[in-house]
């Protein structure tokens, strides 16, 4: 059974018990100083400090110790800026961080001190590259798999083992997830793309490997291409579509130690215009896909 939820749970980072919020009576050097002094400063500086409290009620004891050493970090790097503005954007950037953690995602059946640096990875990854804070636009479950598409990077498709405590990427184009099959064998995964008025993709599987240390691999089934516009051949090798190929319908059967996979696809020959029906089969089991 598949259910799809949204921005549920809770990716966690730089948050700890402990407070942040100067004590302007001890402050000590001159940043702290001038935030004391400037009421915007000093303002953000407070805001920030009941984000991290609020959050920091969340996490578990050994979480929070790892958290604090880059809290740690930060605030070491803020008490060395003296200009108002590069204080104000350390207070920005950091309370980014803070927000995206709190309306991204959460899974409660991982532990965030096994899974902490491969979010932090992840987390800098979409952050550096798009410049946006990542959102999350849809996460959905699957047995003990996370599957979660970010709404700022398309092109990547995570996948978070929660039995293994393990997160990896195993596609890496814009993907929908088509269904899963009643087994919790696979998953069907349609790659799309649309360039020039020319439609192309992948129908693509994700399917269960234990040899594999995320527990899942992911293999081509079948390239697609069609007219964009009207489907099939279209407008035809006017804008370069020689052959086209698109699903039909596919469906599923118990073999003696596997699944099978059958898929129906649509073929057209878009220079003599000639169409022919192919059924492909699959025969699928733990770590291994074959065609028969």
């Amino acid at each position: 059974m598949i259910s799809r939820i949204k921005l549920v749970i809770l990716f966690v980072f730089f948050l700890s018990n402990e407070a942040i919020a100067i004590d302007c009576v001890k402050a000590m050097n001159d940043a702290e100083k001038q935030i004391c002094k400037d009421s915007n400063l000093n303002s953000l500086d407070i805001r920030l400090n009941v984000e991290y409290e609020h959050l920091s009620k969340l996490l578990n004891k050994d979480t929070k110790k790892k958290l604090l050493e880059i809290q740690k970090t930060w605030l070491s790097y803020r008490n060395n800026l003296n200009g108002r503005s590069d204080i104000a954007d350390a207070y920005k950037k950091q309370r980014d961080f803070i927000s995206f953690s709190t309306n991204a995602i959460s899974i409660l059946e991982v532990d965030p001190a096994k899974m902490f640096n491969d979010f932090t990875r992840i987390y800098k990854l979409t952050y550096d590259e798009t410049g946006m804070i990542p959102e999350v636009s849809e996460i959905t479950k699957f047995d003990e798999f996370y599957f979660v598409e970010f709404s700022s990077m398309r092109s990547r498709f995570y996948v978070i083992n929660v039995s293994k405590n393990r997160i990896g990427i195993l596609l890496e184009s814009n993907v929908s997830i088509i269904s899963p099959t009643t087994n919790g064998l696979f998953v069907l995964v349609s790659e799309s793309f649309a360039r020039h008025g020319v439609g192309g993709g992948a129908l693509s599987i994700i399917y269960r490997d234990s040899k594999n240390d995320l527990g899942l691999s992911s293999m081509n089934l079948v390239n697609l291409s069609y007219d964009a516009e009207s489907g099939g051949c279209g407008r035809g090798s006017s804008i370069g579509i020689e052959k086209a190929v698109e699903i039909g319908k596919y469906t599923t059967d118990k073999g003696k130690d596997s699944v099978i996979l059958t898929l129906q696809l649509k073929e057209e020959n878009c220079v003599i215009r000639s169409k022919v029906n192919k059924i492909r089969k699959f025969s699928i089991t733990d770590g291994e896909i074959k065609e028969i």
